[in-house]
Order: structure tokens, then C-alpha cells, then sequence
């Protein structure tokens, strides 16, 4: 996820952008997906009570830095309702998504106001507070530009994140977890997710694109158990 890529106009690629820790050069300057987030010094979540530390025992990240875990962990969310297209997975139970990766101190994210392309549709919980927090922002295409989605961290997407054996920068400090790894629902559920994101964000539909899939794996199922030299057993 590029910090440094602008924020589409119609015609123009979308956009996919994922909160860090502080505000850098051009994360404030993206349109719709720069006010979408929330930073200690600038744009600060709009709820007052919220402008304190989640995450205590990483005193030198300032907040907002919600705690849904430890790294190499996963959380599970909650979708809002109605479920977004980026949410679904018809191998699930309901239909819907229910795990992402953990970070120890998330960042703040949220819908701007008086946007109507923009909602949250998705939110976790913090393990050390128990507060509840935006975890992803759609913008649906409109006349400013998009598809694009604003995330609380780009630890969602991180390597390290998903497999702490991969290693991290020598700075991190936290003890990682292990259950992401032991856990091959959660591991599904994740790459589900950056599936959709993929599709969604590409102009296609993550459920007519399974169906699609489903279609084309039986048409060549089909053609296996009907060889050209026999007949086809259709009356």
C-alpha cells in the first residue's frame, strides 16, 4: 500500500492506503482517503475521550494506538451492517469474513463527514481497553475519484505480521505471537480478505468473480468426464 499514491480521479487507477504511526509527507494530502485518517498531531479523531494511549507498553507510540494483539496474532472483527462486497466469503459461516491480523497499536481511521462515498465496514476491539475502533473505510467510486479504502495499519498486509519468522526491524520491541500461524481458518480468512481488496479495488465484483471460478472449474470437470470419442449422456 503506497503512501505516496494520490488519490484517483475518475478514469484513473484506485487507491488502497493503510494507516502507520504518524503523519507522513503525503498520507494527509490524499483527498477523501487523507481526511479518512486520524493522527496524534493532525486530523485527530473527532471523539475527544479517544485522544489517550490504548496500547500502554509501547510508550514511545503515541496515540491513537488501539491494541488488537500481538504481532503473528490474529483478531477477529466485526462487519458492519450491510455487509461490503470487500467482506464476503461464501466458505465462512454467514458469508461474511470473520479474522485479520494483529498489531499492537493500530492506528485511528474513519469515514469523513459529509462524504457519501465513504462508510466503515469493519471494526475491532482492542485487548487492552476493550474499546471498539474502525479497522476499514470503503470509498465507493464517485465523481472525486476511487474505488479506495482507507485501513487502520498496513500491519494487515505485512509479512511480519502474517509470519513473525520472517523477521522484523531490529526497533520492534514486542514479543510476537504464533497464532495466526496455528490457525488455517484465520490464515484463509486473511487471504480472502487481500483477494477481495484486489478485485474490489480493480473494478470486479469478489463474488461474481467466485462464481465465475465456480463456473469455469465445472465446465472443465465436464470436459474431463466426457471424453470427445464418447457420447455425451444427454438424452
Amino acid at each position: 500500500m503506497r503512501r505516496d499514491q494520490p488519490l484517483p480521479r475518475r478514469g484513473s487507477r484506485p487507491a488502497g492506503d493503510a494507516r502507520s504511526y504518524g503523519p507522513r509527507r503525503s498520507v494527509c494530502t490524499l483527498g477523501g482517503v487523507g481526511n479518512a485518517h486520524f493522527f496524534h498531531s493532525r486530523n485527530a479523531e473527532p471523539d475527544a475521550s479517544r485522544r489517550v494511549a490504548d496500547d500502554r507498553e509501547t510508550p514511545d507510540i503515541l496515540w491513537p494506538n488501539y491494541h488488537s494483539g500481538a504481532n503473528g496474532d490474529f483478531q477477529e472483527i466485526k462487519v458492519v451492517e450491510p455487509a461490503h462486497p470487500l467482506l464476503q466469503d461464501q466458505s465462512a459461516p454467514e458469508g461474511l469474513l470473520r479474522y485479520l491480523p494483529a498489531h499492537p497499536h493500530e492506528g485511528a481511521v474513519g469515514a469523513p463527514a459529509g462524504d457519501s462515498s465513504a462508510r466503515t465496514i469493519a471494526t475491532g476491539t482492542s485487548k487492552a481497553s476493550g474499546k471498539r475502533f474502525n479497522l476499514i473505510v470503503a470509498f465507493e467510486s464517485s465523481a472525486d475519484g476511487g474505488p479506495a479504502v482507507a485501513q487502520s495499519t498496513f500491519h494487515h498486509f505485512a509479512d511480519y505480521n502474517w509470519d513473525p519468522e520472517a523477521g522484523c526491524p531490529s526497533f520492534v520491541s514486542e514479543a510476537p505471537g504464533d497464532g495466526l500461524a496455528r490457525s488455517p481458518e484465520a490464515q484463509r480468512s486473511v487471504r480472502r480478505y487481500i483477494r477481495n481488496l484486489a478485485l474490489w479495488l480493480a473494478g470486479r465484483s469478489p463474488a461474481e468473480d467466485r462464481n465465475a471460478y465456480i463456473d469455469r472449474a465445472l465446465d472443465e470437470a465436464l470436459d474431463e468426464s466426457f471424453p470427445a470419442s464418447d457420447p455425451l449422456a444427454i438424452a
